[in-house]
Formats: C-alpha cells, sequence, structure tokens
C-alpha cells in the first residue's frame, strides 16, 4: 500500500514553504488529496485517469477543475 500521508505532508509543506500558497489554497490541495487518497490506495497512471473520470461523471466540470 502507498503511504499517502507522509507524500502529502511532503508535497503541502513544499507548497507552503517553497512555493508560498496561501493556506486556502494547500487546504483545497489537502482535501483534493485525501478525496484521491479514498478513491484508490494504488499511485499509478491509470488509477489517475480512472480518478478523473470518475470526478467527470459526479461533478460539473467547474468543480471538476
Amino acid at each position: 500500500m502507498f503511504e499517502y500521508k507522509l507524500h502529502i505532508d511532503e508535497f503541502l509543506n513544499y507548497c507552503r514553504y517553497h512555493k508560498k500558497l496561501s493556506e486556502k489554497t494547500i487546504r483545497a490541495y489537502k482535501i483534493d488529496l485525501l478525496q484521491y487518497e479514498a478513491f484508490s490506495d494504488e499511485l499509478s497512471k491509470q488509477t489517475l485517469w480512472d480518478y478523473i473520470e470518475h470526478l467527470n461523471k459526479n461533478y460539473k466540470p467547474k468543480t471538476t477543475k
């Protein structure tokens, strides 16, 4: 199983301290990443495409973006 928590935390810290993104953006990224984690315990190109397809089927285009 992929260790999401470690990688999510590292990515969010990178966004916070190196890219200087706002806390609002970081919160949005975190929500998106946790939703992906709930969708799949695998990280692969195909799984990412499956997740995007899932989003497009269940949400309006503006929400999916």
